[in-house]
């Protein structure tokens, strides 16, 4: 059965990634731990292996483009499995962290957080708009 695999949660503090290559393409066979795909975060580059064998059905997220923690990446199925066999509804997650952070995670409030107050963590800007930032000299 096809299941969707999301970008992980790859170092604490990472709130998304860039796909920066592809490693496989759609129709691909894969094994289990073989070089999937690359990704910037704001801490390091990362190379994702895949989580299982199969084939390649979908290739969500295009190169060049940055997406959040916990987005769909791509969709693999059982070799030999194609995507037009698989109903929209009968891929599966991969099972692992997020299916228990979906499970514990804490009521969405509607008030904003305070930049800087205990438990609130700031807002990282997606990695091409860091690479223009530039320092200012103090006037």
């Amino acid at each position: 059965m096809a299941f969707e695999f999301r970008l992980p949660d790859i170092g604490e503090g990472i709130a998304e990634g860039e796909i920066v290559k592809w490693h496989v393409a759609e129709g691909d066979t894969v094994q289990r731990d073989q070089p999937m795909v690359e990704v910037l975060t704001d801490k390091a580059n990362v190379e994702i292996p895949a989580p299982r064998a199969g084939t390649i059905l979908r290739i969500v997220a295009a190169e060049g483009q940055v997406v959040p923690v916990e987005s769909v990446l791509v969709v693999i199925g059982d070799a030999g499995e194609r995507l037009d066999q698989v109903p929209a509804h009968e891929t599966e997650r991969e099972h692992g962290a997020h299916a228990a952070s979906e499970e514990h995670a804490p009521a969405a409030s509607s008030a904003p957080a305070l930049a800087g107050a205990p438990g609130t963590q700031a807002a990282a800007a997606p990695p091409a708009a860091r690479a223009g930032v530039r320092e200012q000299p103090d006037a």
